[in-house]
């Protein structure tokens, strides 16, 4: 059954199909495949369906699929559409010639790098990154049109656009995003679109600018004045969101409302970051100890039945942009309540869910806790041989370190709360 996604061009055609590993598979990928001269090619979307969801699809139910319809049509027309047309008008196409338009081979533009690395991101399923190429993109269109040669981006070329960004009113730390996307899409696969000898980043070239830097730590005891601070409802559970952030490690909310009963083994939550994943960094499982706040956060807030996602933000959603969106409106609502609570206890204002990452580390190394334990317990992967990570902390001491961080007793709160109280009102 055609799609709208199907294309043909003279002898090469197109067709969105879903392809079965074996016959009456439940869940199965779904390719973009090409036909020339009778042969086949097949390239993979990175979404699966399951036989009743792509009926719907070639349907045309597409409302309950639109944000998978959009990321397959912005692929076709951006990328594979173009790069066939291309080779048909000039009478050579060829799958060789296919793969090489789709890889860097066809690339002669700093636009079409972009491109390409925003539809592989999409394919990996990291929306939000590709969303903030996709913005840096249409910056430098806006800057200097849909042809801009690698050969024009010189160190002049990146400060008379630092310029241009900072006259429109982008911030210092929006103008630092923009450039190392910019960065990162010369950079390529380890071989950059541009040669070193005008390679425009580096020590006495282009310095990327870095925004002023916030205190975003907390002390221990504004932290245990949170913790004791009574609120119900929807209150409660975004403040325990925030709360749970700081003792499990500093986990970001995109991996909290990630986290599955399944993750949780003797004794330990453990996972690997979205962040990470499907990347070719260098990646670490993290360990969470279930201290006493967690299991209780667990108990409070968790799915009921105790299987699939631990907490039922995204529950049901089907899509990596339908979650990268319930993660976001969830964090939002996690950093409106924590800064009504901060009033309330005259804390410093902006306390965000960053805060409990840096208050984490802070707290940590201000206790003498090793510096190589707290890089494990955040996941940060360190490729020198002398600061290597294979001599992970066992389960004795991540208890014992994440332990230090609750109070120990009715008068250890009682104490926290008075230095807190003094702290803030003196």
């Amino acid at each position: 059954m055609a799609t709208i996604f199907d294309y043909s061009n003279r002898d090469v055609t197109v067709t969105l199909m879903r392809k079965e590993r074996e016959k009456g598979d439940d869940v199965a990928p779904i390719f973009w495949r090409i036909t020339y001269n009778r042969k086949r090619k097949y390239l993979k979307t990175g979404f699966t369906f399951t036989v009743n969801d792509w009926d719907d699809f070639l349907t045309r139910k597409l409302q309950k699929h639109k944000d998978i319809k959009d990321t397959l049509r912005n692929y076709r027309d951006i990328t594979l559409i173009p790069a066939i047309s291309d080779l048909v008008e000039k009478n050579s196409f060829s799958f060789d010639g296919l793969d090489a338009k789709l890889g860097r081979a066809g690339i002669t533009s700093l636009n079409e790098a972009f491109r390409k690395r925003i539809s592989d991101l999409f394919v990996e399923d990291r929306v939000k990154y590709a969303e903030s190429l996709e913005s840096t993109l249409k910056s430098l269109e806006s800057y200097s049109g849909k042809d801009i040669k690698f050969n024009s981006i010189s160190v002049d070329y990146l400060k008379k656009y630092e310029k241009h960004l900072i006259d429109q009113g982008k911030s210092i730390t929006t103008v630092g995003i923009y450039m190392r996307n910019i960065r990162t899409v010369i950079n390529g696969d380890g071989e950059p679109y541009i040669n070193a000898g005008k390679y425009p980043f580096g020590k006495n070239k282009y310095i990327i600018p870095k925004g002023e830097g916030r205190e975003l730590a907390l002390k221990l005891g504004e932290i245990h004045l949170i913790h004791n601070y009574r609120c119900t409802g929807t209150r409660e559970l975004y403040r325990d969101m925030w709360l749970f952030s700081f003792y499990a490690n500093g986990i970001n909310i995109t991996d909290l409302c990630r986290l599955r009963y399944e993750d949780i083994r003797d004794g330990e939550i453990t996972f690997i970051r979205k962040k990470t994943k499907g990347t070719r960094r260098k990646v670490m499982r993290i360990y969470i100890p279930m201290t006493r706040p967690i299991k209780e956060i667990i108990r409070k807030h968790g799915n009921k039945s105790k299987d699939g996602y631990i907490f039922p933000f995204i529950n049901g959603l089907k899509t990596e942009k339908q979650i990268v969106y319930k993660v976001g409106d969830v964090t939002s609502l996690i950093n409106q309540t924590i800064q009504e609570i901060a009033k309330e206890l005259k804390l410093k204002d902006g306390i965000t869910t960053y805060a409990t990452r840096h208050s984490y580390v802070t707290i940590l190394e201000n206790m003498n806790v090793p510096r190589s334990f707290i890089k494990n317990s955040l996941g940060h992967a360190n490729e020198s041989v002398t600061d290597n990570y294979s001599n992970m902390a066992d389960k004795e001491e991540r208890y014992k370190y994440n332990s230090w961080l609750l109070p120990k007793s009715n008068a250890e709160v009682v104490k926290s709360l008075i230095e807190t109280m003094e702290l803030n009102f003196n």
